[in-house]
């Protein structure tokens, strides 16, 4: 449950599998909405050690916040969005911050731009193993994941905790997006591999999502 939204348009919001992030909204006619943002912090970020006042150093004010709560379990979001558009493509940098007595409790970053991309070869998946692969051999074969989140928490929607082996303690996300514009329309495709890992980092469970998000003007 949203308990409080502040500068936050419920129908301008479009849902990855984990977080909320401001997408579809922020595709318009302008060459460019939202805040930019430094990323190279990204990678700073630590799970129950980077606090509140270190995201805003790194990130600025946040594009959007909002409080969640679910059987008690409440969290703060912060949103940092930023698009930019041409006549035949749109790209953008979206990064997501859960906050649990204002210390990171989940994190998760996407990127279409060049310079910092998440895009990922999904293939790759194929090599991972339930109840056999654990996190050294997930970066071995995939790379450093551009989004981890402790459960419990209020970024990942309720259908995927539901699936999810009783014994998941962590979520790693890789995901990544592309947008093109025809017609004044703007077609999002989306990809996202999520991984669920105990408390002794070994993978229990997968998801993957890929797939056209319908046309924004």
């Amino acid at each position: 449950m949203i308990k409080n939204l502040r500068k936050f348009d419920r129908k301008a919001c479009f849902q990855f599998a984990f977080g909320v992030i401001i997408l579809s909204g922020l595709f318009g006619c302008t060459s460019s909405k939202g805040h930019n943002f430094d990323s190279n912090h990204v990678q700073n970020i630590s799970l129950n050690s980077t606090n509140s006042k270190d995201i805003k150093t790194w990130f600025g004010e946040p594009f959007r916040t909002m409080v969640k709560e679910t059987s008690g379990f409440e969290t703060e979001i912060y949103n940092y969005a930023f698009t930019k558009q041409t006549m035949s493509s749109a790209g953008g940098r979206f990064l997501i911050i859960e906050l649990k007595d204002s210390i990171v409790n989940g994190y998760n970053f996407k990127s279409s731009f060049l310079e910092d991309t998440t895009d990922f070869d999904s293939n790759n998946r194929k090599s991972l193993k339930i109840e056999e692969t654990k996190t050294p051999e997930v970066i071995r074969i995939l790379g450093n994941p551009n989004g981890k989140i402790q459960l419990p928490t209020n970024m990942v929607p309720r259908k995927y905790i539901d699936a999810a082996p009783e014994n998941s303690s962590e979520v790693w996300v890789y995901s990544h997006f592309t947008g093109n514009r025809k017609g004044g329309l703007t077609q999002l495709h989306i990809k996202e591999l999520i991984l669920y890992f105990n408390s002794s980092g070994l993978l229990v469970h997968t998801k993957f999502i890929e797939g056209d998000k319908d046309p924004k003007r």
